[in-house]
Parts: structure tokens; sequence; C-alpha cells
């Protein structure tokens, strides 16, 4: 393992990778998300861009699990999260 990450760094991508596999299940391009707030997911997503068939494409990864993280927080801003 790289020095620069913590075993729970890689857990954290782990979890984006299986996330990014739940894209895959529904033929889309295989990208995952995570938030992370004080040391702890909040939210998670993946690409949902064909699942939805949204236009524009905007159901990326990262917007859905900020979307999610927001909720999750009672609407406040996620700037504090990674």
């Amino acid at each position: 393992m790289n020095e620069r990450f913590l075993p729970r760094d890689e857990y954290f991508m782990r979890l984006a990778v299986r996330e990014a596999q739940r894209a895959s299940e529904h033929q889309d391009v295989p990208i995952g998300a995570v938030v992370v707030r004080d040391g702890e997911p909040v939210a998670a997503a993946h690409n949902e861009r064909e699942l939805r068939q949204d236009r524009p494409p905007t159901p990326r990864s990262s917007r859905c699990a900020e979307r999610r993280s927001s909720r999750a927080a009672g609407g406040c801003s996620t700037l504090s999260s990674t």
C-alpha cells in the first residue's frame, strides 16, 4: 500500500469502486463517488445517466453523491466534506 494513504482511505475507495460496479449493471460508465464528512461516509452514488435517460446528462456519480449527502445533512452545504 502507498504510504500516503491510510487504511481508512482505502476503505472509502473500495466503497466508490462498489458504486462503480453498480453503474455497470445498467450499462452506464462505471464511475462511483463517496462523500466523507468527519471521517465517515455520508453518501455514495454511481453514474445513472443511462438508467434515468436524463437529458441533459446530469446524473454523474459525484453530483448524485453530493445531492444525497446534502439531504442527509438536512440540506446543509457539503463544503466541509471530501
